[in-house]
C-alpha cells in the first residue's frame, strides 16, 4: 500500500489545521524551498507550523483515535461505523443507531465516502467539527 493511501491529502490537512486541530502527527506535509509539498517524517517545529511550511499529515491510525466512538446529535446516540466496498475500493464512514441492522432503511445524515480510509476519516472529522457535533481538543 502506498504511503499516500495511509495519510490524508494536503487539502484535508490544510482544512484540519484551519479548524484548529492540534498539529501533532507522525508524518507531516512539508513545503520545500521551491514551494512543493512532500510527505516527511521529520519532526515539525512550532516555527515551521506557524509559517505554514509544515502541516500534519495524519495517518489512518491517528484519525481512528481522533474520531469519537459515538456522537449525540439531537439527543440520539449514534455510533461510528466504517465499511469498505472491496469491488470499487470506496471507504464509507458514518454514524448509525446501535440497533441498526442491514435490513433497516436508515438514512444516514453523516455518511462520507472517499477513495482511501484516511480521506474518509478526515472528511468525517471535518464534518463533525464544522457542524459542531464534536469540540476541537484545542478549544
Amino acid at each position: 500500500m502506498k504511503l499516500q493511501d495511509q495519510v490524508i491529502s494536503l487539502e484535508s490537512a490544510k482544512k484540519l489545521k484551519e479548524l484548529g486541530v492540534e498539529q501533532e502527527s507522525y508524518l507531516n506535509w512539508w513545503k520545500d524551498r521551491v514551494g512543493h509539498w512532500e510527505i516527511s517524517h521529520w519532526p515539525a517545529t512550532k516555527e515551521a507550523q506557524e509559517n505554514s511550511e509544515c502541516i500534519s499529515a495524519f495517518t489512518v491510525a491517528e484519525l481512528r483515535e481522533m474520531l469519537p466512538d459515538c456522537i449525540k446529535p439531537e439527543e440520539n446516540v449514534l455510533f461510528l461505523n466504517y465499511d469498505r466496498d472491496k469491488q470499487d475500493s470506496h471507504h464509507f464512514i458514518d454514524y448509525l443507531p446501535l440497533d441498526f441492522n442491514s435490513d433497516d432503511q436508515v438514512e444516514s445524515k453523516t455518511m462520507v465516502c472517499k477513495d482511501t480510509e484516511a480521506e474518509a476519516r478526515a472528511a468525517m472529522l471535518i464534518y463533525l467539527l464544522e457542524k459542531g457535533l464534536i469540540k476541537n481538543q484545542n478549544q
